[in-house]
């Protein structure tokens, strides 16, 4: 039973803590609580379809045993957390259709598990992920949209051409 002021997500966390797989698309949450960073066995979480959601709390890059992160049709989520770095075993990030992503953190090339890299966006600011966060991720693989590429800036960083697994 979900108590006054208590959030499922809240609920879900005190009662399944060793939870491993997580799907909660499309339920039009627009805060997810910090206390999903205590579900420390989750391997796989869904937040797809949450149109409203702006944001990631910053304790979701406490979830180290992640695998998978769908963030698919996050049509305002704007910003990834600056640590999602942390996310060593981090295999699939998926943020199709999430266009609102201003850009990528910087730390990206640390996920050198990652597989699945929907779209990568470039920003000309400081703390924005650039290009050559891409060249350290050897297993990247399906398709990559790269956003925010204009003329003039070098690619040869990405080494994209040793992806073997990337579709063209």
């Amino acid at each position: 039973k979900v108590r006054q002021g208590e959030s499922i997500c809240d609920l879900i966390v005190s009662n399944f803590k060793f939870l491993r797989t997580l799907d909660l698309q499309n339920l039009g949450i627009k805060i997810l609580p910090n206390s999903i960073g205590k579900l420390k066995h989750l391997r796989y979480l869904d937040l797809s379809k949450n149109e409203e959601m702006k944001t990631l709390p910053t304790s979701i890059t406490k979830l180290v045993n992640l695998q998978t992160l769908k963030l698919n049709a996050c049509y305002r989520l704007h910003e990834l957390p600056k640590d999602i770095h942390k996310l060593v075993n981090l295999r699939h990030l998926e943020l199709f259709n999430s266009y609102a992503v201003r850009h990528m953190p910087g730390g990206l090339s640390q996920l050198t598990n990652l597989q699945t890299l929907s779209h990568f966006v470039l920003s000309d600011d400081s703390e924005g992920g650039k290009l050559d966060e891409l060249a350290g991720l050897g297993d990247l693989g399906g398709e990559l949209e790269i956003l925010g590429l204009r003329h003039g800036i070098e690619t040869k960083t990405a080494k994209l051409k040793e992806k073997q697994n990337l579709q063209s």
